[in-house]
């Protein structure tokens, strides 16, 4: 009882984070707009439901509606489990479709809120430093691609949510090897996994972490493996009662789902890359690690970078004998695990070459290793200083230089947020600014929805006819706002054209609009985000 007091009393900072920002959701949630793909994983998750009442009934013998043809459906080895309380949401609670995406959207956050306290958990649990845990979760919040696509990237952010949250509930397993922990990782783990495949990765890991604890336990290779062998066989059970595609042909369908491993959709598209033109399904090996580097915050990738050539520099000065001693310990061989999990996904994203959008969105997960990465590198530098008979004064000035530029980068990266709400996700680096017309921007149009709110602020009209690429912007108007606007194919038509620059340059597109009089554009750092020309 004592100790579990000490945990709760131990992670009051942590609970005070995680309430503050929630409560913050409630207000900037409706400052984002609505992505164009969310039509599209509303109509995933509805179908995937009713496939599954179909089975169900099926098996029971019933007369239904027939959805065997899910199984044909583009979308189906997609999971939508970890969105099954929004379907019920939407089921049983009266409500508009703008209300309905509203909660979505927090229901994302709330997710990310979740991976804040993952890795509050992670850091505070191997390092033994709340304050450095704190830091940790603070760099997360103050990284602005991933905290401003923690509301409407409901696919994307919520498996970098959902990746970071099983990490930690392995790692709680792994220490504590609890019947309670067993069940709460593996299902954490199985929703994990249908939200992207690749999610396997973690729990690969912590079988193998678990068996090797065992093996050194002394109870035998076989049965160590068997330990490891019974978690992936419960996680699939898991995942088996949460995936509908499985049901009716369990073993097909799983190795469907296992071929489909690096294929992220059959849709070529054409993305702004470098300046350049280039099809989703033919991109330069080094485009995801360049969409990294700048978009991360660079100081998160110093600290990465460094903590790897600690990690290489100690190992290679470690005898056989003391490498063994330091994989035996539980918090150093998980340590590793996370480190590697970012070079070992580029590795395989170069040899691959899965098809890729928006820059590194499908690699988002990668975002909790990375950081947490650097995270241990500032521990790392903190213990390089510790014992006060060693340290030198330059060692103590470069602990406080280090700590300070952390510091000095989130309270930076913090006013770039709160000065560009709701457009964090636009975010490059410093390093790079003046560079970001060369790649893609506003890849979801997610900006559509102020365009569109900025018109009818302009024009109280009762009949405005706007051209946009995108439409998906009708889920998340007001009735009375759509009753004054029709969208329209064709620009010549139109009363307003919203241009928002994606795959091809600022200039090719606003020669579109040559004869056209622009009457507003939205800009973030000097970079055109939407343009609206009026035909008047």
């Amino acid at each position: 009882m004592r100790a579990e007091k000490k945990i709760l009393s131990a992670e009051n900072g942590m609970v005070f984070l995680v309430v503050l920002l929630l409560m913050g959701g409630f207000f900037w949630v409706r400052d984002y707009g609505i992505s164009f793909d969310e039509g599209t994983e509303f109509n995933t998750m509805k179908l995937t439901f009713q496939y599954a009442d179909y089975v169900i009934a099926h098996l029971l013998g019933a007369d239904v509606v027939d959805y065997s043809g899910f199984t044909e459906y583009a979308d189906n080895i997609y999971g939508v489990a970890v969105r099954y309380p929004l379907y019920l949401l939407a089921a049983k609670v009266p409500m508009s479709v703008r209300t309905f995406f509203l909660v979505t959207h927090y229901y994302t956050y709330f997710w990310f809120c979740g991976a804040v306290a993952a890795l509050y958990y992670l850091v505070r649990r191997i390092t033994g430093k709340k304050w450095l845990a704190a830091l940790g979760a603070i760099m997360l919040i103050c990284s602005p691609r991933i905290a401003g696509e923690a509301f409407y990237n409901i696919k994307d952010s919520m498996f970098f949510s959902l990746f970071l949250i099983s990490l930690a509930a392995g790692y709680y397993y792994i220490k504590q090897r609890r019947t309670s922990g067993l069940a709460l990782f593996t299902f954490l783990s199985a929703l994990c996994i249908n939200t992207r495949y690749i999610g396997g990765i973690v729990l690969l890991f912590v079988a193998l972490q678990f068996a090797l604890g065992e093996i050194r336990k002394g109870v035998g290779i076989g049965k160590g493996i068997w330990g490891g062998l019974k978690i992936c066989f419960l996680c699939y059970v898991f995942y088996f009662l949460m995936t509908p595609f499985l049901w009716e042909n369990p073993l097909v369908n799983t190795w469907r789902i296992i071929a489909s491993f690096s294929d992220y959709g059959d849709g070529i598209m054409s993305m702004m890359y470098c300046g350049k033109i280039y099809f989703s399904d033919n991109l330069p090996w080094h485009y995801l690690i360049v969409w990294i580097l700048i978009t991360t915050p660079v100081m998160v990738t110093v600290l990465y970078l460094a903590e790897n050539a600690y990690c290489i520099k100690r190992m290679i000065s470690l005898r056989r004998e003391e490498i063994k001693t330091f994989l035996a310990n539980e918090d150093n061989l998980f340590s590793f695990f996370v480190g590697s999990i970012v070079w070992i996904t580029i590795a395989a994203d170069i040899i691959l070459q899965p098809i890729k959008y928006d820059g590194w969105r499908h690699f988002y997960f990668l975002y909790g290793p990375f950081l947490f990465t650097a995270i241990m590198g500032v521990h790392h530098l903190t213990e390089w200083t510790k014992g006060q008979a060693e340290k030198t004064k330059c060692k103590t000035v470069a602990e406080n230089v280090c700590l300070g530029m952390v510091i000095l980068s989130c309270v930076a990266n913090f006013f770039w947020i709160v000065g560009n709400q709701p457009y964090e996700y636009l975010y490059f680096n410093p390093l790079c600014r003046g560079m970001e017309t060369e790649f893609e921007r506003d890849y979801w149009y997610v900006s559509t929805y102020d365009a569109v709110e900025e018109i009818l602020r302009m024009d109280d009209s009762d009949e405005i006819q706007i051209y946009c690429v995108c439409k998906t912007v009708t889920l998340f108007l007001e009735e009375v706002e759509l009753s004054r606007v029709e969208f329209v194919d064709d620009m010549a038509s139109a009363d307003y054209v919203i241009l928002q620059y994606r795959a091809a340059t600022v200039e090719e597109w606003k020669a579109l609009c040559e004869n056209m009089q622009m009457v507003s554009e939205k800009q973030v750092d000097g970079l055109p985000i939407y343009t609206i020309y009026s035909a008047q």
